[in-house]
């Protein structure tokens, strides 16, 4: 309430609305977790709580539509605690403050001493059962007897097939992929949430996989380009890439102005270059963006994206990229900038490969269990994904169908040693991790990145199991 003397003249700023921000594909995420951990537990109220406030960003804006979450739950101030009156006394502003927006609870109108802060809650729900049960005791001669509105079934899908471009398709090319990149889940959870997803491949049984998920199948990159906002090229080489967005049937053919290629494979920087350069004029934009993390960063979500494009192309895409991954660095602005960072880090990785291949073969010769090496490893400083995930496979002896083909590390390795040798730069242990990956890949064509143990131990005459056989 107003307690002091003077009261409030209207148009006062009382307080600021506070809380944790989250994009509109976060947030529902959110909200299906709680709901999940509700029905197990059996704790499922006939209504939600009402934290969070919805800020809209309208699709004239330049930078395009997009929809933000406040949730107050836990970062709250006392903007949060008002209550609802269907003739409120506040309301909650989109105020510029120090260069930022924010969300401010603003007098309506002149309020006295005792009078009560309050603010029409105004949410909307497609549930009947939360309407009816949202009783509201305002007591005003305009109470409409709930402080919820009710609105059709399926009204936040449509104004968000409306107002957002970026939730009309999300068009997801796979084609030339050696394993499966999506998950059922994260097919389900795009359909859920209003994203179209459609992609092509090459391979027959990647086809039929795709489609059970719930995808729609293209037959060609033409047809998943035709009204798409934007596409995501995951191929094993540059020609393919290329092809894929060059051709008659290729995604250029189609894609509509305004459009963006996200070309998330590893290929060389002047490969993505020449792309860069023959798109010039066709007005679909590129962002170079390769991707870090193996199988099981794209299964869980947790992809390293190496963004590279103008600012304002990347802010405009951002909400298609976070629905990859939260993991995004803005490395260049340039067609080759990600390819050249990416490069770096996999001469890096490769080396972390081959150190683990060669330990783990030193620990089998000299009777070392595998469980005592990944246990010390993976509490000690040289413990990292890459290691741990490599040693665990060793261990147990899974080289065939992990997800991680040792085509593509043989792949990436060659781009790194060739920008060294464009760069006039020694790659010592780089070189040498080829040349591992070289025995590997001649000796077990069809096997994962660390068959290369193999290749060691069959020269030592030991294997590495978890534990050492009595």
């Amino acid at each position: 309430v107003v307690i002091g003397e003077d009261g409030l003249k209207a148009n006062s700023l009382v307080t600021y609305y506070r809380g944790e921000v989250y994009p509109a594909w976060r947030w529902c995420e959110k909200l299906d977790a709680i709901e999940q951990m509700q029905k197990q537990l059996d704790l499922r109220p006939n209504l939600p709580d009402f934290y969070n406030m919805a800020m809209e960003r309208p699709k004239k804006d330049p930078r395009g539509y997009c929809l933000l979450f406040v949730d107050a739950s836990r970062k709250s101030g006392l903007g949060s605690s008002f209550s609802h009156s269907c003739n409120p006394t506040c309301e909650v502003r989109v105020v510029s403050l120090n260069g930022k927006l924010s969300l401010s609870m603003t007098t309506l109108r002149d309020l006295e001493q005792g009078d009560e802060l309050t603010f029409d809650y105004n949410a909307v729900t497609e549930s009947l059962n939360e309407f009816r049960f949202a009783v509201c005791l305002c007591g005003q001669k305009k109470c409409r007897g709930s402080f919820l509105h009710f609105a059709t079934a399926d009204c936040y899908q449509q104004v968000l097939s409306r107002n957002s471009p970026l939730s009309a398709r999300f068009a997801n090319l796979v084609r030339g992929c050696m394993k499966q990149v999506m998950s059922k889940e994260d097919t389900e959870l795009l359909l859920k949430h209003g994203f179209n997803v459609q992609g092509a491949d090459l391979l027959p049984q990647r086809q039929e996989a795709f489609r059970a998920m719930g995808g729609q199948l293209a037959d060609c990159p033409a047809d998943v380009g035709r009204g798409a906002d934007a596409v995501f090229v995951m191929v094993m080489t540059g020609e393919q890439a290329k092809t894929v967005i060059f051709a008659p049937d290729g995604l250029l053919a189609t894609l509509p102005q305004g459009s963006a290629i996200v070309l998330s494979a590893t290929i060389k920087p002047q490969e993505a270059r020449d792309i860069g350069a023959q798109m010039q004029g066709s007005g679909v934009h590129l962002i170079d963006s390769p991707v870090s993390g193996g199988f099981p960063g794209a299964q869980g979500g947790s992809l390293t994206l190496m963004a590279a494009a103008p600012p304002d192309i990347l802010d405009r895409f951002l909400p298609i990229l976070e629905a990859v991954s939260a993991n995004i660095h803005r490395v260049g602005e340039r067609p080759g900038d990600g390819q050249t960072v990416k490069a770096c880090l996999q001469s890096l990785i490769g080396a972390q490969f081959s150190a683990t291949f060669e330990a783990a073969a030193l620990a089998a010769k000299a009777g070392v269990s595998g469980q005592v090496l990944l246990d010390v490893f993976s509490t000690s400083s040289a413990g990292c994904g890459v290691v741990n995930n490599a040693l665990e496979k060793i261990i147990d002896r899974q080289f065939e169908g992990t997800g991680s083909h040792i085509n593509t590390m043989h792949k990436d390795l060659t781009i790194a040693m060739a920008l060294g040798e464009a760069l006039g730069v020694p790659l010592h242990t780089a070189g040498s991790a080829m040349q591992i990956f070289h025995a590997g890949k001649a000796k077990y064509p069809n096997g994962d990145n660390w068959v290369c143990t193999r290749v060691i131990e069959e020269i030592v005459g030991a294997e590495l199991h978890r534990e050492v056989a009595p």
